[in-house]
């Protein structure tokens, strides 16, 4: 008889209790090119990036250095499981190895084996090139997979211009800004509706495009002109984020008609992205 694999809980919000929540979801759903360091508990250092080759869920490069992909097709229903899983899996491989997703059953989360005390800060990378060896002299067939990323994505440019808020520009027309939020969903489109009715929504002298649930937590989105000074964007995100917390520290007043009608347009326009 076949052995049946236990399976984790889902978790909505797999990243909840690590290191600085809203860059993990960041990273996970619209970064294209970035990778962060974590300490483990035991001391070791491991790479969190975006993409890997192949669309493997990690490597080990060839001196000893593990990187963990977290955009993958894979989910088991704990993203925070699969992680650990897979730094499990490449911590037993030899350098140069590449490792395919197993399923994970009941284990380690990434919140049991990071160390408390770690930070977790995206660097935004302009190509793919911390896939490659660092020796010249070592190959890795991964030109393909590299040349096939790179034609997808390098017309896509990223910037952080405030903590947890980034401006991703799409080739040479579309500009979007995304906004993490760590707030209540439910709290934060009823503090929406009442933005927009004030017009306090607006960065760039426009309104708010729309929301995501990702991960389990709402992301803001706008579009902007792609000429915009980011500094400037930056300015009008406090204001929005001013209004923003006046509003939600509001969250037990009713609604106005118009204000449910607001929220409820937000809510119909949401997109949940994981």
């Amino acid at each position: 008889m076949r052995h049946r694999v236990e399976k984790m809980p889902f978790a909505a919000r797999p990243f909840e209790g690590l290191p600085d929540e809203r860059e993990w979801i960041a990273l996970r759903n619209f970064v294209e090119r970035g990778r962060a360091t974590v300490t483990l508990r035991d001391g070791r250092q491991i790479s969190i990036v975006s993409q890997l080759p192949g669309a493997v869920a990690a490597c080990v490069k060839e001196d000893g250095e593990i990187q963990v992909a977290i955009q993958v097709a894979h989910d088991f229903g704990d993203l925070s499981r699969d992680l650990a899983h897979a730094i499990a899996l490449a911590s037993d491989r030899e350098p140069g190895s590449m490792v395919s997703m197993t399923d994970p059953g009941v284990g380690e989360r990434m919140q049991d084996i990071i160390d408390p005390d770690s930070t977790f800060e995206i660097e935004l990378l302009e190509n793919f090139d911390f896939w490659k060896p660092s020796d010249p002299e070592i190959e890795i067939d991964m030109n393909l997979d590299t040349a096939m990323l790179e034609a997808k994505t390098l017309s896509h440019a990223s910037w952080r211009i405030r903590p947890h808020a980034y401006v991703t520009q799409y080739g040479s027309f579309e500009s979007y800004l995304r906004w993490f939020l760590v707030e209540d969903e439910n709290a934060v489109l009823t503090a929406l509706a009442r933005l927009h009715l004030a017009a306090t929504d607006r960065v760039g002298g426009r309104h708010l495009l729309g929301t995501f649930k990702a991960d389990g937590l709402p992301v803001l989105v706008w579009e902007v002109d792609r000429f915009d000074d980011h500094e400037k964007l930056a300015k009008h995100l406090a204001n929005v984020e001013e209004a923003l917390t006046e509003a939600l520290a509001r969250d037990d007043e009713p609604l106005t008609q118009a204000e449910r009608s607001a929220r409820q347009s937000l809510l119909s326009r949401q997109v949940v992205v994981r």
